[in-house]
């Protein structure tokens, strides 16, 4: 019996560990994302004839969260 309430408590205390993990991991994901930052794109590699098309799909809002455009 006593095994089987320590193997429960080394599940709780996984379960717990990884709940943490990922709650304290997208914490700083968030605050990692810079809404104010400029940014560049620079190509190296100029081919001729080569198009070359940019997408804009999200845009980040203040809270950090992804808002898809139209």
């Amino acid at each position: 019996m006593a095994t089987i309430m320590g193997k429960r408590l080394k599940k709780l205390l996984l379960c717990m560990t990884i709940l943490l993990s990922v709650t304290v991991f997208n914490i700083f994901q968030v605050t990692a994302v810079d809404v104010n930052k400029n940014c560049s794109l620079t190509l190296n590699e100029c081919l001729s004839r080569l198009n070359v098309h940019l997408y804009r799909v999200a845009s980040v809002s203040k809270d950090g969260s992804y808002e898809y455009t139209d």
